[in-house]
C-alpha cells in the first residue's frame, strides 16, 4: 500500500543514490521528481502501434545526483494524479538495475524500478534542501560525439530560427513539429517533437512568444541523419525565454 503525506519515517535510514545497491534490498531514497513523461514502444513502419510500456521519472537527490526511475505499465495507474514534476518523495521497496545503454537517461549506473512493494510518501519541502533543476548544457561539438550513441540525454541552448508542421496554434494536435535552432555560427540543427511534447509547444505558440526566442530543451538525443544533427525524442521538455 501506498502511502502519502503520512508522518516522517526511518529518515536516518534513506541513501543518497551514490550509495545504492543492485537488487531488492530494504532501501530508502529521497528525491524530488525533475521531470515525468509515458515510454512507449517505437513506431518504425506506418502499421507499427504506440504500445504504452510506463512512466519514466528523472529523480534528483539533496546530493544533486540524477538517476532514472520507471514505473512499469501495470502499476502506473496506481500512481496517476499523485506524482507530478517538482514534489519531493520517500520511496521504499523498490528494486536497482543495471542502466542498460538504450534506456541510459543519466550518468548514473543504476536505475530505480517500482514493484508491488514500493511504498512512498509524499514529502513537504521544509525538512530537506533538493534543487528544482539539474541542467546539463553541452555545446554542438559534445552533441556530436554523442550522437546516435543512446549513451546520455543532454541539454542544449539556443536561438529559434523557425518552426514547421501543422496547426500549430492548436493545443489539442499532437503531429510532429520540427524546430530549427541556431546553436552557435553556422551551426543550426533540427529539434523533432511529437505526442504530448508537440502539443505543450503548441500551447505555447497560441501565446505571446516570439520566433526568435531563445530556448532551453533537456533531455535530447542527438542524432546525425544526412549529415544533419537532429534531436528526435519524446522526453524533451522545452523552456523559453
Amino acid at each position: 500500500m501506498s502511502l502519502m503525506n503520512a508522518p516522517n519515517q526511518n529518515l536516518a535510514t534513506y541513501v543518497a543514490f551514490d550509495d545504492l545497491q543492485l537488487g531488492i534490498h530494504a532501501q530508502h531514497v529521497v528525491a524530488r521528481i525533475v521531470r515525468m513523461w509515458e515510454v512507449h514502444t517505437e513506431v518504425r513502419t506506418v502499421t507499427d502501434r504506440h504500445v504504452f510500456l510506463g512512466h519514466s521519472l528523472l529523480l534528483l537527490d539533496e546530493k544533486n545526483s540524477a538517476t532514472h526511475c520507471f514505473i512499469p505499465a501495470s502499476l502506473a495507474e496506481k500512481y496517476n494524479g499523485i506524482f507530478k514534476e517538482g514534489i519531493i518523495l520517500q520511496i521504499q521497496g523498490f528494486e536497482v538495475r543495471p542502466c542498460t545503454k538504450h534506456n541510459k537517461i543519466t550518468d548514473h549506473p543504476f536505475v530505480i524500478k517500482f514493484n508491488n512493494e514500493t511504498t512512498f510518501i509524499v514529502e513537504k519541502e521544509s525538512w530537506l534542501k533538493i534543487a528544482k533543476e539539474k541542467f546539463r548544457v553541452h555545446n554542438h561539438a559534445h552533441l556530436v560525439g554523442l550522437a546516435n550513441t543512446n549513451l546520455a540525454l543532454p541539454d542544449v541552448v539556443g536561438k529559434i530560427i523557425s518552426i514547421q508542421g501543422s496547426n500549430l496554434c492548436d493545443p489539442t494536435s499532437t503531429n510532429q513539429i520540427v524546430v530549427n535552432l541556431w546553436l552557435q555560427p553556422n551551426v543550426i540543427v533540427s529539434l523533432s517533437l511529437w505526442g504530448k511534447t508537440a502539443s505543450r509547444l503548441r500551447a505555447i505558440l497560441s501565446g505571446p512568444i516570439s520566433l526568435t526566442s531563445v530556448v532551453l530543451v533537456t533531455a535530447v538525443n542527438p542524432t546525425i541523419l544526412d549529415g544533419t544533427t537532429i534531436f528526435p525524442n519524446q522526453k524533451i521538455n522545452p523552456y523559453f525565454h
